[in-house]
């Protein structure tokens, strides 16, 4: 994938799963047998398979080929996969800024910033949409004209976790059903993922910034 620093250098890296979704999403047949494994049932399946033991194997590896700080993390022993995944940091490694002029990162992540109009495109791995596409509700995204839209991309050497931008009062909560594609950005030269993949998003207003919307994707 390419990537920017916060300097400005550009550079391209691929990991292990880089290389192999290339395999797969590239061709056709591959594009073919990964249709029935994207569907939620299969990734519930997976979800059981990598919360047993056995699956904590896989883990060392992993941490390897995709160069993960293990330093960050509280030291503990996984009893699964997912009992990794799911790993605690060291508050002192990601300390957050409780001014109320600080708007937080909700997650760890590489970072773009769009403004909000209606006739803005924003680009997310490659594909393009609108903010109105995105929450699928046209007059909720013409309230958020003028606004600002923070995309933040986790790879799998981020923290998988994530939190709240500010405090404030929740206004709404919807859940919009559909698959659980890659978000890699090879899956994007073949499917929409954010237009068929299962996300989520609330309504925050915030007592500093206003109304926000904060949206999670599967």
């Amino acid at each position: 994938m390419n990537y920017r620093d916060r300097v400005g250098n550009s550079f391209h890296e691929d990991s292990f799963q880089d290389k192999f979704l290339k395999k797969v999403y590239r061709s056709t047949c591959g594009r073919m047998l990964m249709r029935p494994l994207v569907v939620p049932a299969v990734s519930e399946l997976g979800g059981k398979l990598l919360n047993t033991h056995l699956s904590s194997y896989f883990v060392p590896g992993f941490i390897r080929r995709n160069h993960i700080h293990m330093e960050d993390y509280e030291t503990c022993a996984y009893n699964s996969y997912n009992d990794f995944f799911t790993r605690k940091i060291r508050p002192e490694a990601r300390p957050v800024e409780m001014t109320s002029e600080a708007l937080i990162s909700p997650s760890d992540g590489k970072v773009s910033v769009y403004p909000v109009s209606s006739q803005g495109i924003i680009t997310i791995k490659h594909s393009d949409y609108s903010v109105a596409s995105l929450l699928r509700d046209k007059a909720l995204a013409k309230d958020y004209e003028g606004g600002i839209c923070f995309v933040i991309r986790l790879t799998v050497d981020n923290y998988h976790h994530y939190c709240y931008v500010d405090s404030g009062k929740k206004t709404c909560n919807r859940v919009i059903p559909g698959l659980y594609h890659t978000v890699n950005p090879v899956a994007f030269e073949h499917i929409k993922v954010f237009k068929e993949n299962t996300r989520a998003y609330c309504g925050i207003h915030s007592p500093n910034f206003g109304n926000i919307i904060q949206m999670e994707v599967g």
